[in-house]
């Protein structure tokens, strides 16, 4: 019987101070700083910055990332940055498993001939695209994030009309949670 009213009790004073009856999940997860390991060979680099938004499970991710591609008589540099938005799915909170993203990039190449030192021109693509993917949290910091999707990739040039054509996405992110 005392039992009873005690836990009546306790019942009436969480509904008292308004708190929710349902259990409570704390966001274990507010950013992530991670690069893109499919990046990373030895003439480019994309390292990209996700925030909770702290709204209907989503996040939002910014990316800039640079590449030096050609060698010899060219030479290349790509600039580009991206933006993400990220739903997650099938749990209480954000920034960890499944979720579904939109994504829009924006990039510049301008080529060199080396040998005249000259600019040879330039081209800027501009994607949007779908994806969804994973992330793996390991030992509450580390994460590990691929993804698939597919994307509509638009370029133009200063010697090449514009050109759209679809493209396929496969990404893979390492960096930590916190």
């Amino acid at each position: 019987m005392m039992k009873s009213i005690a836990f009546a009790s306790l019942l009436l004073s969480s509904v008292a101070h308004g708190d929710d009856l349902t259990t409570r999940v704390e966001q274990p997860y507010h950013h992530a700083v991670s690069l893109q390991v499919l990046t990373l060979d030895t003439t480019g680099m994309s390292l990209q910055g996700e925030r909770h938004l702290g709204w209907k499970k989503l996040s939002v991710a910014v990316s800039l990332g640079a590449r030096a591609a050609a060698y010899g008589d060219y030479g290349s540099t790509t600039l580009g940055a991206g933006v993400e938005l990220r739903r997650w799915l099938l749990r209480p909170t954000t920034m960890k498993g499944w979720y579904v993203a939109a994504r829009t990039d924006l990039a510049r190449t301008s080529i060199d001939d080396m040998v005249d030192d000259r600019d040879v021109g330039s081209m800027l693509t501009w994607s949007a695209g779908i994806s969804t993917g994973y992330r793996f949290v390991i030992k509450d910091r580390v994460e590990i994030t691929p993804s698939i999707g597919s994307a509509l990739v638009v370029e133009s040039g200063t010697m090449s009309p514009a050109t759209a054509r679809g493209a396929a996405i496969v990404s893979l992110t390492a960096g930590v949670v916190f």
